[in-house]
């Protein structure tokens, strides 16, 4: 990022520039040209003076060579040089196209450039064009306050920040040596790249704009129409451009690369990550939106977005939150609508998959498991939600909240499968493999984790209801009686269960329970879903690597063989273990890191193994599941869940092609059409690319599971190339 910024501006070198000859300033004057003094104009050997018409230049300014080419933008079509405009302390570089740009200082404007119709583009001298810095000792460095409305997770935005940076900076406070390195970084990754002038670089096209002060303007960026751009960074290239449209404001920001800002949006103290769309008057201040993200008409203030956002609805809005991405905001929503204390200190924090529904209102502070779904209500109290995959709803006589675990799984798989195939569709970052790592799977291992703690509070919960229900006594020193018990009622007394009142505890502030439903289908449910990321990882590496047997593949994954349980978290939508991020952090605080590329590459180091590491937690995941440790799980516990493999992926493709005909059979959706033909063109097929390319991928892993799942001997006495499909 340094040295491509680096590279936007011209370098104002005395050698390879001369001063006008007294010809050449005569035809300039005769050209309805001026100059406070021509002594100060510098120009290029080629240099063509029939290009300079009704322009007048102050101070020093440098001219670069004009061809008698043209350049295009859609149907705009301007010769190349410079027209009825005004210059001072500037550098303009070859075949330029600048057409009626009122006023232009301390610029460096690249080659190829095309202005036209812009009433002002200046800078000062000690700009810090957005970057979290303070080159003039009368004012303070810019900072992003994210999170917190009261300043206290602010962070010092920086051109390339990734979503990373962000939650790596605002959610570790408490450790001040990281806080003061991150700072220092920061300062020296900006002072390396900050420019003594704006810069519009090179093949830029700037019509119709109001004022751009202050500014680095990225090249190939589009910026026609805007409003006003001041004191901000926009990154852009030839294939990742950046275009800025009509009556847009864009305030102390950096924006990111590939995006798209338009229709009147406004964002003030706004980072944002690549390939983002805003649109639509959308007002965003003090927040980093991470990429892919879409966001049209509503309002966010003071959050951490991370990518694959969705909030296009004009009457919702989102404040002082942490959303973990791939959410999608309904309208009506209040996220942060009210504050429950004296000040305004409050958080939501919310994981992958956020899908508030319409008009839901939440107070802070709250907390939601991944891909926690509310239904419509107002939710009066704050909210611990940690069962993921689930359904929140409101009882409309009680008013009790109501959770159904593993919704998504249990009444909605066409859903959980489409969201595990779109956000890879989905991606339109160009060079991904250059910029952050993003896991897109819904199931992954954050994810799954979360669920084995659902799966430990549901074991624990029903084991209370269960004891309650016998008449049979408890207390806190019958912890694994309890756990035992509700273990067996799910697993073996599906019919019992179903008559508990399960409750969950500690949801909800001032209410000692939740009602918890169809509690013993969402835990098999849950555990079906576990069995599948552990297939879906680990049988197509044993087919690619021939490995034959469970020991060979616990031999092959070694040292990466989780030997304990260890949190993980969506850093910035990087997926990464407690022990290496606390592992980066005491690297980052080393002064061998220096600049944020550094740190970068910390985290690129992990992504490059994170293939490996997943399927080694998917292991890990199936002998936890089995109840047993990598080191004591046996071959044969590998054969039953090889079958349980087979019967879950039937579940799976059956029951997404079920939800999905629930928009055919049901007379209260097919009314509207006129006829069967007539519901196919609009709805297109039951059988879509979604339930399509679901039961392709069930087929291949049941083929792989029935294989593996044979005895030995009677998988080796087939041809070794069968084995292998």
């Amino acid at each position: 990022m340094t040295d491509i910024i680096k590279n936007w501006h011209h370098q104002e070198t005395d050698g390879k520039r001369r001063p006008l000859r007294g010809d050449e300033i005569k035809q300039l004057t005769a050209q309805f040209n001026s100059a406070s003094d021509w002594s100060n104009i510098y120009v290029t050997d080629g240099f063509n003076v029939s290009k300079i018409h009704r322009c007048s230049f102050e101070g020093r300014v440098e001219i670069g060579v004009f061809s008698d080419d043209t350049l295009r933008y859609e149907n705009i079509t301007l010769k190349t040089g410079l027209y009825g405009s005004h210059f001072r302390d500037c550098v303009i570089g070859n075949n330029a196209a600048v057409h009626n740009l009122l006023y232009g200082s301390n610029l460096y404007i690249g080659d190829d450039v095309l202005i036209l119709n812009v009433n002002e583009i200046s800078s000062s001298e000690n700009a810090s064009f957005g970057m979290g810095i303070s080159r003039d000792a009368d004012h303070l460095s810019t900072a992003v306050e994210l999170i917190n409305e009261n300043g206290g997770r602010a962070v010092l935005p920086f051109p390339g920040m990734t979503c990373t940076d962000a939650f790596l900076w605002s959610s570790n406070r408490a450790d001040k040596e990281l806080m003061s390195r991150l700072a220092e970084i920061t300062r020296k990754s900006c002072e390396e790249i900050c420019p003594n002038k704006g810069v519009i670089a090179q093949s830029a096209v700037i019509l119709n704009v109001k004022a751009i002060r202050s500014a680095l303007i990225g090249p190939d960026c589009i910026v026609d129409g805007a409003e006003l751009i001041t004191n901000s960074t926009v990154l852009s290239d030839s294939e990742e451009p950046t275009k800025l449209g009509a009556a847009v404001q864009i305030k102390n920001s950096i924006i990111g690369y590939g995006n798209e800002i338009n229709s009147a949006a406004q964002l003030s103290s706004v980072i944002t990550g690549t390939a983002v769309s805003l649109s639509q008057s959308t007002r965003i201040c003090h927040s980093f939106i991470g990429d892919n993200s879409f966001i049209s008409c509503c309002e966010i203030a003071n959050s951490l977005v991370m990518p694959f956002h969705s909030q296009h609805h004009n009457n919702s809005f989102l404040i002082a939150s942490i959303v973990g991405g791939q959410s999608n905001i309904a309208a009506g929503a209040t996220i942060g609508s009210n504050h429950n204390s004296r000040t305004n200190d409050g958080e939501l924090w919310a994981k992958r998959g956020f899908w508030p529904g319409l008009c839901t209102s939440f107070k802070h502070n709250c907390s939601f498991a991944s891909f926690t779904m509310a239904a419509k209500g107002d939710y009066h109290s704050e909210l611990d939600i940690k069962l993921p995959f689930s359904l929140l709803a409101l009882d409309h006589q009680t008013g009790v909240p109501v959770i159904f675990p593993a919704f998504w799984f249990t009444h909605d798989m066409y859903a959980t499968m489409r969201n595990a195939q779109k956000f890879v569709k989905r991606d339109k970052r160009v060079f991904r493999q250059h910029q952050q790592f993003i896991e897109h799977d819904i199931l992954a291992p954050d994810t799954v984790e979360e669920i084995f703690e659902a799966l430990y509070l549901i074991e624990l919960w029903t084991g209370e209801a269960s004891f309650t229900a016998k008449g049979i006594s408890f207390d806190e020193n019958s912890f694994d009686e309890i756990i035992l018990e509700g273990k067996r009622v799910l697993l073996e007394d599906p019919s019992f269960c179903s008559t508990l009142a399960i409750k969950a505890k500690c949801v909800e502030r001032g209410r000692s329970e939740t009602i918890l439903k169809n509690v013993s289908c969402a835990y098999n449910m849950y555990r079906s879903m576990i069995r599948y990321y552990c297939a879906k990882n680990l049988l197509p590496y044993m087919q690619e690597n021939r490995i034959t047997s469970f020991n060979e593949l616990r031999s092959s994954l070694g040292t990466l063989v989780k030997q304990n349980d260890e949190e993980w978290i969506n850093c910035g939508s990087m997926v990464i273990t407690q022990s290496t991020y606390r592992e980066f952090i005491e690297l980052i605080k080393n002064p061998q890191t220096k600049i944020w590329s550094d740190v970068h590459d910390l985290f690129d180091s992990f992504s490059l193994d994170y293939i490996n590491i997943k399927i080694a937690h998917a292991f890990y995941a199936l002998t936890m599941l089995e109840g047993a440790s990598p080191q004591e799980m046996q071959e044969e516990s590998f054969w039953p869940f090889l079958r349980e493999v087979c019967e879950d992926c039937k579940t799976i493709a059956a029951l997404t092609l079920s939800s999905r005909a629930k928009d055919f059979s049901d007379p209260f959706r097919t009314f509207v059409y006129k006829s069967e033909e007539e519901m196919q063109c609009v709805l297109g097929s039951i059988e879509d690319s979604v339930v399509k390319q679901t039961a392709e991928e069930m087929e291949k892993l049941i083929a792989l599971a029935t294989q593996y799942s044979m005895e030995p001997e009677t998988a080796a006495g087939g041809d070794d190339d069968d084995f292998f499909f």
